[in-house]
Protein backbone atom coordinates (compact mmCIF):
# COMPACT_ATOMS: atom_id res chain seq x y z
CA UNK A 1 0.00 0.00 0.00
CA UNK A 2 1.26 3.46 -0.84
CA UNK A 3 0.63 6.79 0.83
CA UNK A 4 -1.55 9.23 -1.01
CA UNK A 5 0.85 12.12 -0.57
CA UNK A 6 -0.51 15.52 -1.49
CA UNK A 7 -3.74 14.17 -2.94
CA UNK A 8 -7.27 14.28 -1.69
CA UNK A 9 -8.93 11.17 -0.28
CA UNK A 10 -12.03 9.88 -1.98
CA UNK A 11 -14.72 9.69 0.66
CA UNK A 12 -15.83 6.24 -0.43
CA UNK A 13 -12.33 4.96 0.46
CA UNK A 14 -12.53 6.54 3.92
CA UNK A 15 -15.96 5.09 4.57
CA UNK A 16 -15.28 1.64 3.14
CA UNK A 17 -11.91 1.10 4.80
CA UNK A 18 -12.58 2.85 8.08
CA UNK A 19 -10.85 6.08 9.10
CA UNK A 20 -7.62 4.62 10.45
CA UNK A 21 -7.13 2.08 7.67
CA UNK A 22 -7.94 4.69 5.01
CA UNK A 23 -4.89 6.73 6.01
CA UNK A 24 -2.68 3.98 4.59
CA UNK A 25 -4.47 3.57 1.27
CA UNK A 26 -3.70 5.22 -2.06
CA UNK A 27 -6.44 7.01 -3.95
CA UNK A 28 -6.90 7.78 -7.61
CA UNK A 29 -9.67 10.36 -7.49
CA UNK A 30 -10.93 13.35 -5.53
CA UNK A 31 -14.36 13.64 -3.91
CA UNK A 32 -15.88 16.66 -2.27
CA UNK A 33 -16.48 16.22 1.43
CA UNK A 34 -18.57 18.03 3.95
CA UNK A 35 -17.88 18.55 7.64
CA UNK A 36 -20.93 18.53 9.88
CA UNK A 37 -20.64 19.61 13.50
CA UNK A 38 -22.40 17.31 15.95
CA UNK A 39 -22.80 20.29 18.33
CA UNK A 40 -25.54 21.90 16.23
CA UNK A 41 -25.92 19.54 13.24
CA UNK A 42 -24.81 22.32 10.86
CA UNK A 43 -22.25 22.12 8.08
CA UNK A 44 -18.88 23.82 8.33
CA UNK A 45 -18.68 26.73 5.94
CA UNK A 46 -15.71 28.58 4.40
CA UNK A 47 -17.67 31.81 4.17
CA UNK A 48 -16.65 34.81 2.07
CA UNK A 49 -14.88 32.43 -0.32
CA UNK A 50 -12.64 31.25 2.52
CA UNK A 51 -11.46 34.72 3.57
CA UNK A 52 -13.48 34.63 6.79
CA UNK A 53 -13.22 32.24 9.72
CA UNK A 54 -14.83 28.82 9.44
CA UNK A 55 -18.15 28.40 11.21
CA UNK A 56 -20.61 25.53 11.63
CA UNK A 57 -23.66 27.55 10.65
CA UNK A 58 -24.89 26.23 7.29
CA UNK A 59 -28.12 24.24 7.40
CA UNK A 60 -27.44 22.84 3.93
CA UNK A 61 -24.21 22.03 2.11
CA UNK A 62 -23.51 24.20 -0.92
CA UNK A 63 -20.24 25.21 -2.60
CA UNK A 64 -18.85 27.01 0.49
CA UNK A 65 -19.29 23.80 2.51
CA UNK A 66 -17.24 21.50 0.26
CA UNK A 67 -13.72 20.43 1.14
CA UNK A 68 -11.12 18.02 -0.21
CA UNK A 69 -9.60 15.73 2.42
CA UNK A 70 -5.90 15.57 1.57
CA UNK A 71 -3.61 12.92 3.04
CA UNK A 72 -0.25 14.44 3.96
CA UNK A 73 1.55 11.09 4.12
CA UNK A 74 2.49 11.52 7.78
CA UNK A 75 -0.70 10.31 9.48
CA UNK A 76 -2.40 13.70 9.14
CA UNK A 77 -4.89 15.20 6.73
CA UNK A 78 -5.49 18.71 5.47
CA UNK A 79 -8.77 20.21 4.36
CA UNK A 80 -8.82 22.24 1.14
CA UNK A 81 -11.84 24.48 0.61
CA UNK A 82 -13.18 23.85 -2.87
CA UNK A 83 -14.60 27.38 -3.10
CA UNK A 84 -11.09 28.91 -3.01
CA UNK A 85 -8.61 26.06 -3.41
CA UNK A 86 -6.98 27.16 -0.14
CA UNK A 87 -6.13 24.99 2.84
CA UNK A 88 -7.79 25.32 6.24
CA UNK A 89 -5.40 26.59 8.89
CA UNK A 90 -5.49 26.76 12.69
CA UNK A 91 -4.11 30.29 12.87
CA UNK A 92 -1.86 30.63 15.93
CA UNK A 93 -0.84 34.22 15.15
CA UNK A 94 -4.10 35.58 16.55
CA UNK A 95 -4.30 37.05 20.04
CA UNK A 96 -6.31 35.29 22.77
CA UNK A 97 -9.15 34.34 22.77
CA UNK A 98 -8.91 33.96 18.97
CA UNK A 99 -5.72 31.84 18.86
CA UNK A 100 -6.36 28.69 16.85
CA UNK A 101 -9.35 29.93 14.83
CA UNK A 102 -9.77 28.00 11.59
CA UNK A 103 -9.63 29.86 8.27
CA UNK A 104 -9.22 28.62 4.68
CA UNK A 105 -6.61 31.06 3.39
CA UNK A 106 -3.36 29.10 2.94
CA UNK A 107 -1.95 28.00 -0.40
CA UNK A 108 0.29 25.27 1.11
CA UNK A 109 -0.42 22.66 3.80
CA UNK A 110 2.27 23.18 6.45
CA UNK A 111 1.97 22.24 10.15
CA UNK A 112 -0.82 24.76 10.90
CA UNK A 113 -2.89 23.20 8.09
CA UNK A 114 -2.57 19.59 9.28
CA UNK A 115 -5.00 17.67 11.46
CA UNK A 116 -5.11 14.19 12.96
CA UNK A 117 -8.47 12.47 12.44
CA UNK A 118 -9.36 10.77 15.73
CA UNK A 119 -12.25 8.28 15.38
CA UNK A 120 -14.80 8.34 18.20
CA UNK A 121 -16.81 5.37 19.48
CA UNK A 122 -20.08 6.85 18.16
CA UNK A 123 -18.88 6.98 14.53
CA UNK A 124 -17.92 10.65 14.56
CA UNK A 125 -14.38 12.02 14.48
CA UNK A 126 -12.37 14.52 16.46
CA UNK A 127 -9.88 16.74 14.64
CA UNK A 128 -6.64 17.41 16.51
CA UNK A 129 -4.58 20.30 15.18
CA UNK A 130 -0.90 19.58 14.60
CA UNK A 131 -0.21 23.29 15.15
CA UNK A 132 -1.00 23.24 18.87
CA UNK A 133 -2.06 19.66 19.71
CA UNK A 134 -5.59 20.77 20.61
CA UNK A 135 -8.93 19.60 19.26
CA UNK A 136 -11.13 21.62 16.92
CA UNK A 137 -14.39 22.75 18.47
CA UNK A 138 -17.56 24.19 16.97
CA UNK A 139 -17.92 26.67 19.82
CA UNK A 140 -21.63 27.37 20.24
CA UNK A 141 -20.86 30.14 22.74
CA UNK A 142 -19.20 31.95 19.83
CA UNK A 143 -21.78 31.32 17.10
CA UNK A 144 -20.44 27.96 15.90
CA UNK A 145 -16.95 29.32 15.27
CA UNK A 146 -14.35 26.62 14.61
CA UNK A 147 -11.31 26.92 16.83
CA UNK A 148 -8.55 24.48 17.85
CA UNK A 149 -8.51 25.10 21.60
CA UNK A 150 -9.85 22.03 23.44
CA UNK A 151 -7.90 19.41 25.36
CA UNK A 152 -10.45 16.60 24.89
CA UNK A 153 -13.24 15.54 22.57
CA UNK A 154 -16.77 16.16 23.81
CA UNK A 155 -19.95 16.95 21.85
CA UNK A 156 -18.73 20.28 20.44
CA UNK A 157 -15.50 18.62 19.20
CA UNK A 158 -17.21 15.86 17.19
CA UNK A 159 -17.67 16.03 13.44
CA UNK A 160 -19.06 13.88 10.67
CA UNK A 161 -17.07 13.86 7.44
CA UNK A 162 -19.27 12.79 4.57
CA UNK A 163 -19.85 12.86 0.87
CA UNK A 164 -21.45 16.02 -0.42
CA UNK A 165 -25.20 15.47 -0.29
CA UNK A 166 -27.02 15.47 -3.56
CA UNK A 167 -30.21 17.36 -4.11
CA UNK A 168 -33.14 14.99 -4.64
CA UNK A 169 -34.93 15.38 -7.98
CA UNK A 170 -37.92 17.68 -7.94
CA UNK A 171 -39.92 15.26 -10.09
CA UNK A 172 -39.55 11.66 -8.98
CA UNK A 173 -39.01 9.15 -11.79
CA UNK A 174 -42.14 7.38 -13.05
CA UNK A 175 -43.01 4.17 -11.28
CA UNK A 176 -42.49 0.95 -13.15
CA UNK A 177 -44.47 -2.24 -12.76
CA UNK A 178 -47.77 -2.62 -10.99
CA UNK A 179 -48.65 0.18 -8.57
CA UNK A 180 -49.35 -0.94 -4.99
CA UNK A 181 -52.97 -1.68 -4.00
CA UNK A 182 -53.86 0.99 -1.44
CA UNK A 183 -57.38 -0.31 -0.89
CA UNK A 184 -60.69 1.47 -1.51
CA UNK A 185 -60.78 5.26 -1.60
Amino acid sequence: MAWNQGRAWPLHALAAAGWVAALTLAADDVDAATLRAVANNNFVSATATGTSYLTATAGAANSWEQFDVVNNGNGTVSFRARISGNFVSADLNLAQPDTGRLIANRRVADAWEQFVVVPQSNGTVGLRSVANGLYVSADLNRGGLLVADRNAVQAWEQFVIGDTPTTPPTNPPPQTGTPPDLGPN
